[in-house]
């Protein structure tokens, strides 16, 4: 997992099987607040195309913040991860990015 000065983080999965198959919780925190958002991954064993991932109904109620308000102090999302699916040994990226004052 990377975190980057910006509010990126960046978790990365290397050569994924199907135990990496599951749901990824993204948490930002700071003083006053907390968000999380899901992701699902799902680990695909053959080589046949796979449809693209739906999106989750468990976000937890937090919603995206629109780029023209770039400003909050409670943890806010302004990218959360997305679902996706791999193939078996493929690696899988899952970003997000986050703002708050204070950092979360």
């Amino acid at each position: 997992m990377t975190l980057s000065h910006d509010g990126y983080v960046e978790l990365t999965v290397a050569h994924v099987t199907k135990r990496d198959s599951g749901l990824y919780t993204c948490v930002a925190t700071n003083e006053v607040g907390r968000a999380e958002s899901v992701a699902k991954v799902e680990v695909d064993l053959s080589q046949e195309a796979i449809a693209p991932p739906e999106e989750l109904e468990e976000d937890k109620g937090i919603t995206e913040v629109p780029r023209d308000l770039p400003y909050s102090k409670e943890p806010k999302f302004l990218k959360k991860p997305r679902s996706t699916d791999a193939f078996e040994g493929d690696d899988v990226v899952i970003l997000c990015e986050v703002i708050g004052d204070p950092k979360p």
